[in-house]
C-alpha cells in the first residue's frame, strides 16, 4: 500500500514549503488497532502502541534527501527502529502499521502528517528482542493535478 498524506498533512506541507512557520519536527508512531489510513484520518483514528519498550522515533531533517525531478521525493536515509522488550499491552502485542505527527510544540503539535500499513499487517510483538523497522520511507510529489 502507499504511504498516504493525510488532508491535514498536506496543509502543514504547504505551510512548511512556503516558509509561512518554523519547520516542524514529526514523530513515528506505531499503532495497534486494525485501520487503514486515509486522506481524512486523523490522530484520534490510531491506536497508539504501548508497553513492552515501546518508544517513538524522532525524524531527523539532515536525514532527508530530496530530488528535484518530476516527481520530486523525499526519502529519509536511515533505517527507523522500534525494538521491544516484551509485548506490547495494547491490542495483544499486533502492529499494523505506522503514523507521524507533529511533535514541534505549537497549534499543531500533535496532528497527523501522514500513515502507512504495513503490507504484511499485522505483526505480533511477543519477545524481548522483536523488531520493526522501516527501512524506506519516500514521499513524492508530482505536479499533476487530482
Amino acid at each position: 500500500m502507499a504511504l498516504i498524506i493525510t488532508n491535514n498533512g498536506e496543509g502543514i506541507f504547504l505551510a512548511n514549503m512556503l516558509k509561512k512557520q518554523a519547520g516542524y519536527d514529526y514523530t513515528v508512531r506505531l499503532f495497534s488497532n486494525n485501520v487503514t489510513p486515509s486522506a481524512t484520518s486523523v490522530s484520534g483514528d490510531f491506536v497508539e502502541v504501548s508497553g513492552g519498550g515501546y518508544s517513538t522515533q524522532a525524524l531527523t531533517a539532515a536525514t532527508w534527501g530530496i530530488t528535484g525531478t518530476n516527481p520530486t521525493t523525499a526519502s529519509y536515509g536511515a533505517t527507523i527502529s522500534f525494538t521491544f522488550t516484551g509485548a506490547p499491552v495494547t491490542n495483544s502485542g499486533y502492529v499494523y502499521g505506522y503514523y507521524v505527527t507533529v511533535s514541534t510544540a505549537g497549534a499543531d503539535s500533535g496532528v497527523d502528517v501522514w500513515g502507512d500499513r504495513f503490507t504484511n499487517a499485522p505483526i505480533i510483538i511477543a519477545n524481548n528482542g522483536d523488531e520493526i523497522r522501516i527501512t524506506t520511507l519516500t514521499i513524492g510529489l508530482n505536479n499533476a493535478s487530482e
